[in-house]
């Protein structure tokens, strides 16, 4: 399983010549010391949070010191690892997104392929006061493909599209449709907040999808398309809360 990095190459200054070179050292000390130690992570409802996916109940999810398998390992983090706090900073390596994170007190880069967005708990607003909040589909369910990579958490009328080739994108997602003869098929109509650009989710109840990088089975197969864009195709599996 590949979950690392090679670890980041750090210059070494040197200190000033001079009188005041013990107190500049001093300084440093007390600088490096602030930048590495470990502070507890706020819980701030602004901070994306992930739950580990496709890793087998008798493996780990690595964090390494860099976006690369081959980086020294930092920590890691059991399959069922939930609450799982994302930095915001994201790297392309070798066709994969990764991911740095947070957990226990350890921040390092995991592959993210391997997580999924964790849903919200149920409450009666979002952070968006521009649209009341519901639900626009009948259980949250956390969708990923490949071909690019890419993830989106189907839940409420606001989410993020997170592709390989995309970058994020904040969408706006209408309820979902479905023909009365078939209750297992639903059509998503959403846009890109920043840019109004159409997006449509198809989505149909298999109970059999394949990532085609696992054994799993998953229950929603999803093609995803964007107005002059890819189709992106994947699978579903109900997102675990927070």
């Amino acid at each position: 399983m590949f979950h690392g990095l090679r670890a980041y190459s750090f210059g070494i200054l040197a200190a000033p010549y001079g009188g005041h070179a013990s107190r500049w050292l001093m300084a440093c000390v007390l600088m490096i010391g602030l930048g590495t130690t470990a502070f507890p992570a706020q819980a701030r409802d602004d901070i994306p949070l992930f739950n580990v996916a496709r890793v087998t109940p008798d493996d780990v999810l690595n964090m390494r010191a860099a976006p690369d398998p081959a980086a020294d390992k930092v920590g890691e983090i059991p399959a069922n690892g939930q609450g799982i706090e994302a930095t915001g900073a994201s790297m392309s390596h070798n066709g994969y997104i990764w991911r740095e994170v947070r957990f226990n007190n350890v921040t390092g880069w995991v592959n993210g392929y391997f997580l999924i967005r964790a849903a919200k708990p149920d409450d009666d607003i979002t952070g968006s006061t521009s649209k009341p909040k519901g639900r626009v589909f009948p259980e949250p369910i956390s969708c990923a493909g490949t071909e690019p990579f890419w993830g989106v958490l189907i839940r409420d009328y606001l989410t993020v599209f997170d592709s390989l080739s995309e970058g994020r994108l904040e969408l706006r997602m209408e309820p979902a449709r479905t023909p009365v003869q078939n209750q297992s098929i639903w059509a998503i109509d959403a846009e890109v907040v920043s840019t109004r650009r159409p997006v449509t989710a198809l989505i149909k109840k298999v109970n059999q999808c394949s990532d085609g990088m696992s054994d799993i089975k998953y229950p929603y197969e999803i093609q995803i398309v964007l107005k002059n864009g890819p189709v992106y195709s994947g699978c579903c599996r109900k997102a675990d809360k927070r």
